[in-house]
């Protein structure tokens, strides 16, 4: 029976050859790849000739759009000696499916070959996160190995910055600066790549500043106040500062306010209680997102210590200034007024009591550290001022509580310890029952515990002590002694 049948088919071929009709059909010819041209956007179809040795024409087949079936058009034909189609389209907004047929010299059409569909890439942008957001659909008609991302900041030259996608989705963060930021998806196969179009979107970012830069930094009980100065080319607006005790934690913002023509502006930390505190200006988005971040700063801590002799000061180094520290000066502020102690690159400073004693400087005093900064690369000196740091000497003198005049030669006799030298002195003791027992003008001079009746009894003495400065301040003062006999 099979013998019969391909009898039969051997000889209709062999009356239809002998009629001069061919009815075999071309091989198709075999698509290696469609590419999108850009900028132009038009699609670029390549294939592989049939292997019919009589193929007249090639006819191009585009797939319906809209439809929910698998229609195709014939859109064109090309000459058989030609393997390369430009369909041209108005605006590139869909992925587009192809395939290419063949027709012999006898009018025969090859059955239909295996299509390719072009990749249509779509971008979101999200501004918050400075973040391109990138889908695709799958390039169809050869294996897929991966993706390729494509990067462009002005539409012209592209360089790669993302190889190796596996899936038809992937993200991009770009610089904080302005652009137009386009790009394209190349999708590798075996043997061939294809280019999907190009998506261009406008980013304008702000203009970010070389320096943002305290020009004041003054501390003081009331708080922290910093004028900052920005870069004038920045157009940067939305600002905030951050603040700590250390330079690695920061605990509190402070919102910046107005700034100023100048491109300057203020903040004040009334809440700032310790010395050293430290400072941060933030640059934000209009998402509130991060884009910027000064170099910290500090204020400058004025450290105050005492012995029984001295006052003593010092100060730590500043080290983010962008110049030179010109110099230090050291001022103390007393009621006499102020005077200007020192103005050098030192980094400490003591003072003697003695030394104050003879100026005749009593009640509070005060001192306070100016740095002064010089050649500064953006131009901008810091003057940075410390915080007030103050001791009491309102005590012109001390007189001990208790002495124990008992001949051991140890604490034997009470007088007061002068911290100046009077032109006037007295010193006057008195009994439970408010009679003298004691009275000198002669500073030196002591209470042993005698008295014009004999020998003091044990208990609770009044002093009344009067003394007159150099400068004819009178300072009085009283208070209690215990005389005891252990």
């Amino acid at each position: 029976m099979v013998k019969i049948i391909v009898l039969q088919l051997a000889l209709l071929l062999s009356l239809n050859f002998l009629n001069g009709q061919d009815l075999v059909k071309p091989e198709p010819p075999s698509i290696t790849y469609i590419t999108v041209l850009n900028p132009s956007e038009n699609i670029e179809i390549n294939w592989l000739a049939s292997t019919s040795a009589d193929v007249e024409f090639y006819i191009i087949y585009k797939k319906r759009s809209g439809s929910g079936f698998a229609i195709y058009d014939a859109i064109d034909t090309v000459a058989g000696s030609i393997n390369q189609f430009i369909y041209k389209v108005a605006s590139y907004d869909a992925a587009l499916t192809f395939f290419v047929g063949a027709i012999d010299t006898s009018k025969n059409k090859s059955i239909i070959p295996q299509n390719h569909t072009s990749v249509i890439l779509e971008s979101n942008y999200d501004a918050c996160n400075r973040t391109f957001n990138f889908s695709w659909n799958p390039y169809e008609g050869f294996s897929t190995l991966s993706y390729k991302l494509f990067e462009s900041n002005d539409g012209i030259l592209f360089q790669e910055v993302q190889q190796n996608i596996s899936n038809t989705s992937t993200s991009k963060i770009i610089p904080i600066q302005s652009g137009n930021y386009c790009y394209y998806i190349q999708t590798v196969g075996p043997s061939y790549t294809s280019n999907s179009n190009i998506v261009c979107t406008p980013v304008v970012q702000p203009l970010l500043p070389q320096f943002i830069y305290p020009k004041e930094i003054n501390a003081s009980k009331e708080g922290d106040r910093i004028l900052y100065q920005i870069d004038p080319l920045s157009n940067i607006s939305n600002l905030s500062v951050v603040w700590g005790i250390d330079n690695a934690s920061f605990k509190d913002t402070i919102p910046v306010g107005i700034i100023q023509a100048n491109r300057s502006f203020e903040i004040q930390n009334k809440k700032a209680q310790f010395f050293p505190n430290y400072y941060k200006v933030i640059g934000l988005n209009e998402c509130n997102n991060t884009i910027y971040e000064s170099s910290i700063i500090s204020t400058l801590g004025l450290n105050l210590s005492k012995s029984q002799e001295s006052v003593h000061l010092d100060w730590s180094q500043i080290s983010w200034f962008g110049g030179e520290i010109n110099n230090y000066s050291l001022t103390r502020f007393d009621e006499n007024g102020s005077l200007l102690l020192s103005s050098s690159l030192g980094q400490d400073y003591t003072e003697d009591y003695d030394e104050l004693r003879k100026l005749e400087i009593f009640g509070k005093v005060c001192y306070g550290l100016v740095a002064e900064e010089m050649n500064n690369p953006n131009n901008i000196n810091s003057i940075v001022t410390t915080q007030q740091v103050c001791i009491d000497l309102s005590t012109a003198f001390e007189v001990p509580d208790l002495f124990t005049p008992n001949g051991d030669g140890i604490n034997d006799a009470v007088k007061p310890r002068l911290f100046l030298n009077p032109s006037e002195y007295q010193f006057i003791i008195f009994d439970k029952w408010n009679r003298k027992v004691f009275e000198t003008k002669d500073k030196d001079k002591a209470w042993d515990g005698n008295t014009s009746l004999g020998k003091a009894n044990e208990g609770i003495y009044a002093y009344i002590i009067k003394l007159s400065t150099t400068g004819g301040k009178k300072i009085e003062g009283a208070g209690l002694i215990q005389l005891a006999y252990p």
